[in-house]
This record gives structure tokens, C-alpha cells and sequence, in this order.
């Protein structure tokens, strides 16, 4: 979790207004720069260790940023993961990840790994299990803002 938990501090406290939507954009240790997230107020260059896999979505409709990280060697085994609201969508409603929702209390993580991830809204960084082994790919998943926020 501490290798994970770097990239989201690098980005805690740099956000301002936006005007797109782009799709999800794999973190690779260079700057996200202002042009690929117009969310961020300044630049920014989190650090992720070695077989850290992490990508960011951006929304103007929401006013936020999404990031998700997970690591190649992440624990496998099935887990039952809490449910915890990661920020407020453009609603005013609570963003969950995967099948968890207000009135669910705990999910199975299943047998792929986990990501983490948290917004510029509020909330917390929460656990959700991928649909494929951590990769550059499975980490788009759960750095998606939904349509809406």
C-alpha cells in the first residue's frame, strides 16, 4: 500500500477548474502536465516504484481527477474488501468502485489483485479487485470517472 499510496500524494493538492474529459492515461513517472489534465492547476510528477502500474482520468463535468495504482505482485488470494466512498460525483452522490454502492458493506475482491483508488472530491482511497492481473491495461478500469462523475 505504501508504493501505492505515493502517487496519490503527489497529486493531493494541486487542483483547480476544467473544461474536458479525457479518457483514462497511464502514469509513467514523467510530469502530468496541465495540457493532459486540465484539472491540475500546475504540473505534477508522482513517483511510482518498480511494477507499479497507475493511470488517471480527468473530468470537467465532475471538477476532478481519478487515479488508480496496483502492483504486478499484489496479493491474489480472494479477500473481502470494505466498501468506502472514494469522493462526490457532479450529483452530489458518493462514488464507489466496482459493485459497492451505499447500502453494500463489502465486496469480494476476487482473484486478480487489487487496485486502489481516490479522487480530488473527497472521501478516501479504497480497494477494488481488477477484471485481469495487474497491467497497463486493467488499471483503466478503476481510473474511470463515469459519465457524470
Amino acid at each position: 500500500m505504501k508504493k501505492v499510496s505515493a502517487v496519490f500524494l503527489a497529486l493531493a493538492c494541486t487542483f483547480g477548474f476544467s473544461s474536458v474529459h479525457a479518457a483514462p492515461a497511464a502514469i509513467t513517472g514523467a510530469k502530468i502536465e496541465t495540457t493532459a489534465c486540465d484539472v491540475l492547476d500546475e504540473s505534477v510528477a508522482p513517483s511510482k516504484s518498480k511494477d507499479v502500474h497507475a493511470a488517471f482520468d480527468c473530468s470537467a463535468d465532475a471538477n476532478m481527477i481519478r487515479v488508480a495504482a496496483c502492483h504486478v505482485a499484489g496479493r491474489k488470494k480472494a479477500e473481502k474488501i470494505t466498501c468506502t466512498s472514494i469522493g462526490t460525483g457532479a450529483d452530489g452522490e458518493p462514488i464507489f468502485l466496482g459493485t459497492c454502492n451505499a447500502t453494500t458493506a463489502e465486496i469480494d475482491s476476487g482473484t486478480n489483485g487489487k487496485a486502489f483508488a481516490g479522487t480530488s472530491s473527497g472521501g478516501g482511497i479504497a480497494a477494488v479487485g481488477l477484471a485481469a492481473a495487474c497491467d497497463a491495461t486493467s488499471i483503466n478500469a478503476p481510473a474511470t470517472i463515469p459519465t457524470g462523475g
